[in-house]
């Protein structure tokens, strides 16, 4: 079977009802170090035997969800750059991809130009950064294989549809704030939302995380009122509304704990594996 290709069989799935497990990364399963928890393969690979597919959901681009779900044994489909992909194990089939066109990158680039803000443009292998600062430390960060490459002018290096934008604020949130209000104006419109208060990430509009659950479903054949999904910041949010399930760590920001069914411990405290041993596979907890 290749690597990226769904599994065909007839699993029995937990008394719990939830068929699939949508996780995002940073600041959820993975903890303030930026390192995986204790245990977490052998807690994965249980629900796998148990009939529940396990899938990332994150702003990480494909390939390091790719080095993330081999190292983890996961089965996929995965979600990255924020909704604007969907590919099996390995990177492979590619389900769905969804891209800026140059002039919306154009756009978005001259704005923040204006800002004197950090830029980064996305595909599924590069990641490109205008206006380097001590940011690029933090993108060049475990499970990250796609090393930033600095440019002076990020539209003369650009060869590809970005699949997202991250933008830093330098730590001014209110010059953020100015910058997400022009970029609110510009004609073609895209998706703006962040994962913190110093950024702002942008993908195609209509496409966020939300948009590729529903995808998703549709990829698996697994209705939404069987899924679960955990996350932490305001990027999750998309995809609260659309599960069966969903579920906020300890640490997530306080709009995301009140759009939660469910808060579990933090992402210090393994929260995602507590969430699926006792939410997902217990034989007692029904949902």
């Amino acid at each position: 079977m290749r690597s990226g290709a769904l599994e065909k069989r007839t699993p029995v799935f937990p008394p719990s009802g939830i068929r699939l497990v949508a996780v995002d990364l940073d600041g959820t399963l993975m903890n303030s170090r930026k390192e995986l928890p204790a245990g977490a393969a052998a807690i994965f690979a249980q629900a796998r035997r148990a009939g529940v597919r396990l899938s990332i959901t994150t702003g990480r681009n494909v390939c390091s969800v790719n080095t993330l779900a081999k190292i983890l044994h996961l089965n996929g489909p995965h979600i990255s750059s924020g909704g604007s992909m969907i590919t099996g194990n390995g990177g492979r089939p590619v389900y769905t991809r969804h891209v800026l066109s140059f002039e919306e990158t154009r756009q978005i680039v001259e704005i923040c130009r204006r800002f004197n803000l950090i830029i980064y443009l996305h595909s599924g292998s590069r990641i490109l950064v205008e206006n380097r600062s001590s940011f690029v430390p933090q993108v060049q960060r475990p499970f990250y294989p796609c090393s930033p490459e600095p440019c002076q002018d990020i539209l003369a290096a650009l060869h590809f549809k970005p699949l997202k934008v991250t933008i830093f604020g330098a730590h001014v949130p209110s010059v953020l704030e100015e910058a997400r209000a022009e970029l609110a104006k510009c004609p073609t419109g895209f998706n703006m939302t962040t994962a913190g208060e110093l950024d702002i990430e942008i993908t195609p509009q209509g496409v966020n995380k939300g948009s590729a659950l529903r995808e998703m479903a549709a990829i698996t054949g697994i209705p939404l009122q069987h899924v679960m999904v955990i996350g932490d910041s305001l990027n999750d949010l998309p995809m609260f509304g659309e599960a069966g399930l969903a579920v906020a760590v300890a640490n997530a920001m306080p709009e995301v704990k009140q759009a939660a069914d469910r808060i579990v411990p933090s992402n210090d405290e393994a929260g995602v594996l507590w969430a699926i041993q006792n939410m997902v596979l217990s034989p007692t907890l029904l949902l």
